[in-house]
């Protein structure tokens, strides 16, 4: 199986964040924008599924949620994240690597496909609590976060968005 049969068959939509991405919205339990500090009530979690094509990368960005990376098929995926104090990690997700990893709320975050697999592809399904809302999700800017992490120049170089 290749990328081609998994955007087909799960439909997926072409060019989001460098991929291709199908979301969906199954919970219909609300939770207060109180709580979640959004513009507007939220579902409880939203879910995706979410395809990375080598040689893109998926650009520096953050969310205001926890997000969870689960490791579907294809390609190990080195997933970077980058905490508020500047710690950075790198976690691999694959068939013999860690199957899952929890993005907390408010860490930076960036992927690109491990260069050791043959595969061209990884296939990612995404579990956000709160639901994922486009407005939540903020591009990492290049001016912005040097400021922020002046000793990962050249990560954040590699990461930046290509607008």
């Amino acid at each position: 199986m290749d990328a081609k049969f998994f955007i087909e068959k799960l439909q997926l939509t072409q060019k989001v964040e460098n991929g291709h991405l199908k979301a969906f919205y199954p919970n219909c339990v609300k939770i207060s924008k109180a709580y979640t500090q959004t513009k507007e009530d939220r579902s409880l979690f939203s879910t995706a599924f979410y395809l990375l094509e080598r040689p893109y990368l998926n650009p520096l960005h953050k969310i205001n949620g926890y997000e969870i990376w689960q490791y579907q098929n294809g390609a190990d995926l080195n997933l970077y994240t980058l905490s508020p104090g500047g710690e950075k990690k790198c976690v691999v997700l694959g068939k013999n690597k860690e199957l899952f990893h929890i993005v907390p709320s408010g860490f930076w975050q960036c992927a690109e496909i491990n260069e050791e697999n043959y595969e061209n592809f990884s296939l990612i399904f995404h579990f956000n609590a709160p639901s994922f809302h486009i407005d939540d999700h903020v591009k990492g800017k290049y001016e912005e976060l040097v400021r922020l992490f002046p000793s990962h120049v050249d990560f954040i170089k590699k990461f930046q968005w290509k607008d």
